[in-house]
């Protein structure tokens, strides 16, 4: 780092210059990104029910639907043929419009399932050609082509279109998100640094890094699918981090000048110090992140990289523009000041508050610990009756269309909410052979003697392949579903068959399978990456497993509350959440991997400064209590400003956006308060000096590769 910071103090214009450049690129190319980035992204390819699906979209593609559109007549029943010929006159523009393969309607399959119970509604099943892109623009041409009248109210619903306007409603909720976050965080940073200029330099980095990280997603999208959900992500951790880190770097410049010391003397010992923490902080974050990589399913890996991408941007940011700004202002950085507002954070008293705070803390230790550690458990018992679902429409808010037709068809239609199961059997002969007819005849027999199951029965066939559809008795994402589900599987398919199997019920099944199998490898790369450069840093093994220990902990917390608030309701109303009753399955893993990395972040600022001073003085209690007194400030300030940046973010109203906020806002809180500024304390002050060993050879490795502060 000694040579860095010698390159930035002598030439901050050249080292500016590039970072201006990089911007440059990123704004003239990256920002190109929101037209390149994909939609779904849930599903295991490997999966029987993904396999199902694509067997069905090319051997029953009329059996396949893509958007639902519901007509509501405001003008009589639908049986009135006057109301009948303006809705028939919409199907008909509806089947012969392109990219259109088959229209499913009442008036041609007068069904009694497909008209509501007042006569006054029905829908139409609208299967589409092509790849989801191709839908979605076809889907928003029948838009056009069909909005309805003053007697006929038209909404569209279905996949593609729950798909197309929650990718829609995201972008709104991210730029109201981004108009909010500058101005409050303007001012959450004025009053923390008590100055104009030092407030506005985390605010520029912030806007930088999510420049700078949409040209990093950018180019990953010439080698990989990602998520449109990736762009949440990038902006909530290149702003958040940009302000943590912002803070650490320049709080301890501030500290530094404070002393006495010049600006090429203060500069140069916060990069080794504050600077070295950040690169190392930024590390164990993107590898945390880069550990959803094992996943299968696409939206997993695209926030994977979308979130490791906005990390990497703000840290070499952070590593060049922002110590090349502060060479460039010197003394100037405490610019503007704010002279009435209380002691700024990089002036700490030497036995301050947190300093007292903490001997007190560290005198009753066996205590405090085990009320602190009791009281997370508490908080994270609800975690244990989580139930997950699959992102549906109960994902989207109620003012959109693709949830008010579910809602409809659920609430006005006999059998409409009904989501099957289906079967593909791809047989060894023809589906019409005499043998293979009366082997799948038995076969439907058994599927519908299962427990759970209402009906059974082939809905359609195609040279060797069969369709077969069985309704059961439950809601299609129950844990009673999963059961029958389970069972269905189980029977005995004809003899020298392939079956797949899919429907709702299926893919929630395959992906919580799909997880499960993952999980392990996950959470074993994050935590072996993490506390290995924890341990590279810092010389100890001890403080690794500790941090390993507190993290689990209070994530289960944060997990916890995420079931007391989306699944049981609490305070979801009053603060305009979607409560369904379950938590996407997706959410605990991203939050897991995104949390953890950031408890890292404030581990090492921490405990970085408690080693600086324990290895000048050997006093473990008064280091732990100097670490805190002089890194408590600047860790609350960086976890008020993240939450406040997350908890922005969480004000979107599509759920899984809103869970991932909620949660990761909550595992910050957790993490800054009880686990760092109470538990921390006391797990050292028990621990002594032996917070700081490591075996002989490993120390030697520490040692050598030079990897801590110094």
């Amino acid at each position: 780092m000694k040579w860095w910071a010698n390159l930035v103090i002598r030439r901050p214009m050249w080292v500016l210059a590039a970072g201006v450049l990089l911007v440059a690129a990123a704004g003239a190319w990256g920002v190109g990104v929101f037209g390149h980035l994909s939609s779904g992204g849930f599903d295991d390819p490997s999966a029987s029910s993904y396999k199902a699906l694509n067997l069905i979209t090319k051997e029953f593609p009329h059996q396949h639907t893509d958007v639902v559109v519901l007509f509501t007549s405001h003008n009589g029943p639908l049986t009135d043929p006057k109301v009948a010929a303006v809705v028939k006159a919409d199907v008909a523009k509806i089947r012969n419009a392109a990219g259109v393969t088959t229209v499913t309607d009442w008036f041609t399959v007068p069904v009694p399932a497909l008209l509501s119970r007042d006569s006054h509604q029905t829908y139409t099943l609208v299967s589409l050609d092509g790849s989801l892109s191709k839908q979605t623009d076809t889907y928003r041409h029948l838009k056009d082509l069909v909005p309805g009248s003053a007697g006929v109210q038209v909404q569209y619903g279905g996949q593609v279109a729950i798909n197309d306007q929650i990718n829609h409603q995201t972008s709104e909720d991210l730029a109201k998100a981004e108009a909010l976050s500058f101005p409050i965080l303007g001012i959450l940073l004025l009053l923390i640094f008590r100055s104009v200029v030092a407030a506005l330099v985390p605010l520029i980095l912030g806007g930088l890094s999510i420049l700078v990280a949409f040209l990093l997603v950018r180019t990953l999208t010439l080698f990989t699918d990602v998520s449109i959900y990736a762009i949440n992500i990038i902006t909530l951790m290149g702003l958040g981090l940009s302000i943590d880190y912002s803070l650490f770097i320049v709080s301890r410049f501030r500290e530094e000048l404070a002393t006495g010391a010049d600006v090429p003397k203060a500069l140069a010992t916060t990069l080794r110090t504050a600077g070295r923490t950040v690169l190392f902080s930024g590390l164990t974050v993107i590898l945390s992140l880069l550990g959803l990589l094992v996943f299968k399913q696409g939206f997993l890996r695209s926030m994977g990289l979308g979130g490791a991408a906005a990390v990497a941007a703000t840290v070499i940011l952070s590593a060049t523009v922002l110590p090349a700004i502060l060479r460039l202002l010197g003394r100037r950085i405490n610019a503007l000041g704010l002279p009435h507002l209380s002691r700024s954070l990089d002036q700490p008293a030497k036995m301050g508050f947190w300093y007292r705070y903490s001997h007190i803390i560290m005198r009753y230790p066996l205590v405090v610990l085990g009320v602190a550690v009791e009281l997370l458990v508490i908080i994270a018992l609800p975690f244990m009756s989580a139930h997950f679902t699959t992102a549906d429409a109960s994902a989207v808010p109620k003012n959109l269309s693709s949830r008010q037709v579910n809602d409809a068809l659920e609430q006005n239609f006999i059998g409409a909410s009904q989501s099957p199961v289906t079967i593909v059997v791809h047989t060894a002969t023809e589906a019409s052979d005499p043998v293979t007819t009366l082997e799948l005849t038995k076969y439907v027999q058994r599927l519908q003697a299962v427990s759970g199951v209402s009906t059974a029965a082939i809905s359609g066939q195609n040279g060797r392949y069969s369709e077969i559809k069985a309704t059961l008795a439950y809601e299609p994402q129950s844990r009673a579903a999963g059961e029958v589900l389970r069972d269905l599987r189980a029977v005995a398919k004809p003899a020298g068959s392939q079956v797949e199997t899919g429907g709702q019920t299926a893919v929630l099944a395959d992906l919580i399978a799909s997880l499960l199998r993952q999980i392990p490898w996950a959470a074993l790369i994050i935590v072996l990456t993490t506390s290995t450069l924890l341990f590279l840093m810092l010389g100890t093994i001890v403080i690794p497993i500790k941090a390993i220990i507190l993290n689990i902990l209070s994530l289960s917390a944060a997990f916890g509350l995420l079931v007391w608030v989306f699944q049981e309701g609490h305070l979801a109303k009053w603060l305009g959440l979607l409560s369904n009753g379950s938590l996407d399955a997706t959410q605990p893993v991203l939050i897991f991997a995104i949390a953890f990395g950031l408890a890292m972040d404030y581990e090492l600022f921490l405990l970085s400064r408690i080693k600086e001073e324990y290895d000048r003085t050997g006093d473990n209690a008064h280091s732990v209590a100097y670490g805190i007194q002089h890194t408590a400030g600047i860790i609350t300030s960086a976890a008020l400003a993240l939450v406040t940046v997350i908890a922005l973010f969480a004000t979107g109203k599509i759920s899984i956006i809103q869970q991932v906020g909620i949660g990761l806002a909550a595992a910050v809180a957790i993490d800054a308060t009880i686990v760092r500024m109470v538990i921390v304390p006391a797990a050292m002050r028990l621990l002594g000096h032996w917070n700081w060993w490591a075996p002989k050879p490993l120390a030697a490795v520490a040692r050598r590769l030079g990897l801590r502060e110094s």
